[in-house]
């Protein structure tokens, strides 16, 4: 028996090898185990069979409002009532035995990095499976997703379903654009999520409750089986990425866990809006620009142009990424007459022509033919936000809060506010006289709550798991940027400038487009300063640059990345300055320039005992919160 066993262990063992050789084999067993794993957890916990098949039949326009609302009362009483005590007691069991596994593997001195991963991967997938099965699609922590005037991304998406694959109709007239488009909603969307999930459905109805059953609701909460394979696709996507860009395993396994494990993306799992999409591709936009960038290839560059434009058909903010992986395609272009030098360029340029011009063929009907659409039917902006939101969501709002505290540009938009990171340890969005006199007015304080919790509070028995979240976020936090200064510090002592250009940088831009931008005299004055610093640092780096190009390429890269959705988030709030615009949630994509950033700090500070031990009990407390956090709610 025990040599049955060895030779079964060895036969797995060898496989599993061939797998991590082949990347392609690797891409399919994860594609496939992620959503034959999802498909199976949904079965088990969360199917007709199981759960009941309610006729809440939220979709019937026609219907009045009073109605309509007495039939989300009636889902929401179904949601509380359903029993997820197994699907938690599963996930817990499950956990316990990846981490004794973790600490017998230890003990015997036989961890490899492949079993650690393997570990992350599975701890990671257990998290998203079980906060995902017990968060329904509709009612419970969404965004955006269910509203009464059937404009939510569920209407949308059921009107798709319903209708032969149809778009809901909206008024092409009207003397003004608020006349067409103000009831619409989330109708200013691309719809390539809403297609996508509409079909997912349709799969759906086959295979649950026959194709010709109506069981609008059933169908719509399947589409968290889509949804949750995505974002455990992502955490693979995020270890190929890391394992391009950092210079060691370990770095790669911090950066990797760092982007596991984050609530952010646990939560986005069980999201039915277009968010899983947006930044799965994202992602997928990423990995492949930095592998274009390095050995060119045509699966890299197709591969690219169909992430950025599913993204963007999915949400136009997905243009974004666009921005820092366009200066990476110059940049290359530029190196093609740095390495060329001297000798005939026609191949070369002809080659990364053909490469750009297929992008372009590729990207651009994709990204654009939403917003090109909705200009031609609707007149609408190609930047067009709806954003007839509640007024009690709206900072600084006179006509509600008369002698209420007004809130200055400085207190919202460039310090961070201990005033409300203590007052409350989740998001306060709505004023309110009596509970509420003190909103979330500071962008940096609500993004670092909203990354953490989200735009709710919790109670009971995760209220533990929640303080252990918001202390060390906040170490974690500061404490990266209290040894980014001493770097910067260190550095310009020592007159050793690479590193304090690398990370004062993109701070610099970010900062200098918020003093502009706050129309006061000191703050145009600190503008000049801080560009009169970064034209001394555009200068160095330039004349430095045979010495920087190679090593710090990635950086800014990654760089570029934080100053693009940092000032697209910062003018986001500005024009719109309500309470839930500085969500975290969009600004996502900073996880992977944030695991970076940790990744490398781990890489440098390696023999460093003092750091090393303390930063790894915090970040493992900070794992452990994340994980438990979405695993008794």
């Amino acid at each position: 028996m025990k040599k049955l066993l060895s030779n079964v262990g060895n036969h797995l063992k060898k496989q599993f090898n061939y797998i991590l050789a082949h990347e392609w084999m690797s891409w399919l067993f994860v594609v496939l185990g992620a959503f034959l794993i999802s498909f199976i957890a949904y079965l088990i916990f969360n199917s007709p069979w199981r759960v009941g098949n309610p006729e809440l039949n939220l979709y019937q326009p026609g219907v009045s409002r009073t109605e309509i609302n007495n039939i989300a009362s009636k889902g929401r009483a179904f949601v509380n009532s359903l029993d997820y005590t197994g699907l938690y007691v599963t996930g817990w069991i499950l956990f316990i035995a990846l981490l004794v596994l973790t600490i017998i593997l230890l003990a015997r001195r036989k961890m490899k990095w492949r079993y650690a991963f393997l570990i992350l991967f599975a701890i990671s997938t257990i998290a998203k499976i079980v906060y995902t099965n017990a968060t329904d699609n509709i009612f419970t922590r969404q965004y955006d997703v269910w509203s009464s005037s059937y404009y939510g991304h569920y209407s949308i998406t059921m009107h798709i379903f319903e209708n032969g694959f149809k778009l809901p109709e909206l008024s092409s007239t009207g003397k003004t654009l608020a006349d067409r488009l103000g009831n619409s909603y989330q109708m200013y969307h691309p719809k390539f999520a809403h297609y996508t999930y509409a079909i997912v459905m349709k799969i759906n109805s086959i295979l649950f409750i026959g194709a010709n059953s109506r069981a609008d609701y059933t169908l719509y909460e399947s589409v968290r089986i889509f949804t949750c394979a995505l974002t455990i696709i992502n955490v693979y996507i995020s270890y190929l990425i890391f394992k391009e860009i950092l210079r060691t395993t370990r770095g790669v396994f911090i950066g990797t866990t760092f982007v596991a494990l984050a609530p952010a993306l646990i939560r986005l799992s069980a999201g039915s809006n277009n968010d899983p999409m947006l930044y799965f591709f994202m992602f997928l936009a990423i990995l492949f620009a930095i592998r274009f960038y390095k050995r060119n290839g045509w699966i890299n560059i197709i591969g690219c142009a169909l992430s950025i434009g599913i993204s963007m058909g999915s949400k136009i903010s997905g243009a974004l990424i666009a921005i820092p992986i366009g200066a990476l395609f110059v940049y290359k272009f530029i190196r093609i007459f740095i390495e060329n030098k001297g000798q005939d360029l026609k191949k070369p340029l002809l080659q990364i022509f053909g490469y750009y011009i297929v992008f372009a063929i590729i990207c651009m009907p994709l990204g654009l033919f939403w917003p090109l659409y909705n200009y031609k039917n609707y007149g609408q902006p190609l930047s067009y936000v709806w954003h007839n939101l509640n007024h009690l969501l709206l900072i600084n709002e006179p006509s509600e809060r008369e002698g209420v505290e007004v809130y200055s540009y400085a207190s919202m938009y460039l310090f961070f506010s201990f005033r409300t990171f203590f007052a409350s340890m989740f998001h306060v969005g709505f004023y309110n006289a009596k509970t509420a006199p003190m909103i979330d007015f500071n962008m940096y304080t609500n993004a670092f709550k909203t990354s953490i919790f989200g735009e709710y509070s919790y109670q009971s028995g995760a209220l533990f798991f929640c303080v252990l979240l918001y202390g060390t976020a906040f170490i974690i936090a500061f404490g990266c940027l209290g040894i980014g200064l001493y770097y910067i510090l260190k550095g310009i002592i020592k007159k050793q400038f690479d590193i304090p250009i690398l990370l004062s940088m993109p701070m610099l831009i970010y900062l200098s487009y918020v003093f502009i931008k706050s129309k006061d005299a000191f703050a145009y004055i600190l503008a000049i300063l801080a560009f009169a610093v970064l034209a001394f640092e555009a200068f160095y780096v330039i004349k430095n640059y045979k010495k920087m190009h190679d090593n710090y390429l990635i950086i800014f890269f990654m760089m570029l990345i934080f100053i693009t959705f940092m000032i697209s988030f910062f003018d986001f709030q500005v024009q719109y300055p309500y309470t839930c615009t500085s969500d975290f949630r969009y600004i996502v994509i900073l996880l992977v320039p944030g695991g970076y950033v940790i990744a490398r700090l781990f890489e440098k500070q390696k023999d460093n005992k003092n750091f090393y031990i303390p930063a790894i009990i915090v970040l493992a407390i900070y794992f452990f919160g994340s994980i438990g956090l979405n695993m008794v709610i």
